[in-house]
C-alpha cells in the first residue's frame, strides 16, 4: 500500500504523535514528504521527534528545492545528520519562502563541512529569518547569525515598505484564510479516510 499524499485543502500539517506515522515504513514516509513537492497549500509542517531519518531529510531537501509553499518547517528532535543537513542546506539556496526552520536537538552527528555547507546557503538566502540548529564550530555558528541578522533586517524593512497590509500578506502562508489541518492516515484499512481534523501546532522550542 501507498502513503496519500497531504491534504490539499490544509494549511497546517502535524505529524508529531501520529501513530498511523510511526507504524508507517520508511519508503512510505519519504513518499509522504515527496508529495510536498507539488503541494500548494500547506504553509507550516510540523515533524518535531517524528522519526525523521537521513533518508526523509534528504527527500526534504528535494522538497524544498521546488515547493512555493512552505514558510515553517520543524524537524527538531529528529536523526538528521550531515547527509541531511547538506541536502537541507542545497535547497535553501532556491527556496524564497521559507522563514522558519526548526532543527535543533537532533540525535545523529553533522560533519563539520555539513555545518559549513549550511552557512554557506544562508548567505546567499535572504528570506530565512529563524533557524534554531545546534552547531559546534564556531565559525559557521557566527556566520549563522551573521545572516539570520541581516535577513530580520531586510524583513523589517520589507514590511515597513509595505505598509500594513503589505506585511499581513508578507507573513501569512500561501493559501488564503486558515483551514482546520488533517493529518493523513498511514494504516492499512483507514488509507481511504482521513484521520480526524487537529488543531494547528507548532513543535519544538524557540
Amino acid at each position: 500500500t501507498g502513503a496519500p499524499p497531504p491534504p490539499a485543502d490544509a494549511e497546517s500539517y502535524v505529524l508529531t504523535g501520529n501513530v498511523h506515522w510511526s507504524r508507517a515504513t520508511e519508503a512510505e514516509r519519504a513518499a509522504v514528504i515527496a508529495a510536498f513537492a507539488t503541494n500548494r497549500s500547506i504553509g507550516i509542517v510540523g515533524m518535531a521527534n517524528a522519526l525523521v531519518v537521513e533518508k526523509v531529510a534528504v527527500e526534504w531537501g528535494r522538497v524544498l528545492c521546488t515547493n512555493g509553499a512552505i514558510t515553517a518547517l520543524n524537524l527538531e528532535s529528529n536523526s538528521v545528520g550531515s547527509a541531511g543537513m547538506e541536502a537541507i542546506a542545497g535547497a535553501l539556496r532556491h527556496n524564497t519562502t521559507l522563514r522558519e526552520l526548526k532543527l535543533s536537538n537532533q540525535f545523529s552527528p553533522c560533519s563539520t563541512a555539513a555545518e559549513e555547507a549550511l552557512a554557506d546557503a544562508l548567505e546567499v538566502n535572504h528570506r530565512v529569518t529563524r533557524l534554531t540548529v545546534d552547531l559546534r564550530t564556531p565559525h559557521a555558528r557566527d556566520r549563522k547569525d551573521k545572516y539570520l541578522s541581516r535577513n530580520k533586517q531586510e524583513e523589517r524593512e520589507r514590511l515597513k515598505a509595505a505598509g500594513a497590509g503589505g506585511a499581513s500578506a508578507a507573513v501569512a502562508p500561501p493559501g488564503g484564510r486558515a483551514q482546520t489541518a488533517q493529518q493523513p492516515a498511514l494504516g492499512h484499512a483507514a488509507l481511504s479516510k482521513p484521520a480526524k481534523p487537529v488543531r494547528r501546532q507548532r513543535g519544538g522550542n524557540d
